[in-house]
């Protein structure tokens, strides 16, 4: 006898305890590994339906030798119904995973958090995607700045190792006047700065991003981000020295 279709569940209807798989190490979400009961629960069915999606592969077979699934590959696989947050971190991990691989994501964050950015922000940055609550305007001038960080890392090389504080300051603002910022060019100067100080190549993304990567539709992906409160504080520091 066939298992009946996995059924559409609303977000209103989470149960509480799948809060808990957004852990947080050091104020960076991490996503939880869940068991074949807290799958099946996640998906509204029981532990025996849920082996049959499997056995009939509806569903993929678990992740870890401990018979666990990853959310990021439940989720990628079929929609599931999990907080906005959750859902933004596993969906940012599994961008990660297809454009660049874990071990680039895995160097570039510790640089970005070293070079001022928090934790939350670092984490959006080396995925080359902007926060949520970003206008439009904000949200371009952003991504434009993460595309220019790739034609610049050539440039950067060449800039001597110890140049004086104005000389490099300059250089930013250029790279903001470039990126055509209709903000104050001393906000978009210190986030280049951030990005590309270091000039390593750990910190700008692959040359060869796939469309994911970037998200085929802006506009699609950030709206997708629009509930998240995770990112907001960066946007909120934005507004507030953009006042």
């Amino acid at each position: 006898m066939n298992p009946p279709p996995l059924p559409h569940c609303e977000l209103e209807h989470i149960p509480p305890h799948f809060t808990a798989f957004l852990l947080y190490n050091g104020g960076v979400a991490q996503l939880g590994q869940l068991t074949i009961t807290e799958a099946a629960d996640l998906y509204h069915v029981k532990p025996a339906t849920w082996r049959a999606y499997v056995a009939r592969g509806q569903m993929p077979k678990p992740t870890n030798s401990d018979g666990t699934w990853d959310i990021v590959q439940l989720i990628t696989r079929r929609d599931a119904p999990l907080p906005p947050e959750l859902k933004t971190a596993a969906l940012c991990q599994a961008y990660r995973i297809n454009a660049a691989g874990a071990a680039w994501q895995t160097r570039t964050q510790p640089h970005l958090v070293q070079d001022g950015l928090a934790c939350e922000q670092a984490a959006i940055f080396a995925d080359s995607i902007t926060p949520s609550g970003m206008t439009r305007e904000t949200f371009t001038t952003a991504r434009k700045i993460l595309y220019l960080r790739k034609d610049y890392r050539h440039e950067v090389r060449r800039i001597p190792p110890v140049i004086d504080t104005l000389t490099r300051k300059e250089l930013y603002l250029v790279i903001a006047n470039r990126a055509g910022s209709a903000h104050p060019t001393a906000l978009y100067a210190e986030l280049g700065k951030m990005l590309i100080a270091r000039g390593m190549e750990e910190v700008t993304p692959p040359w060869r991003p796939t469309p994911d990567f970037y998200s085929e539709n802006p506009r699609k992906f950030l709206r997708l981000l629009e509930h998240s409160q995770i990112l907001h504080t960066f946007d909120l520091s934005i507004q507030a020295k953009a006042a």
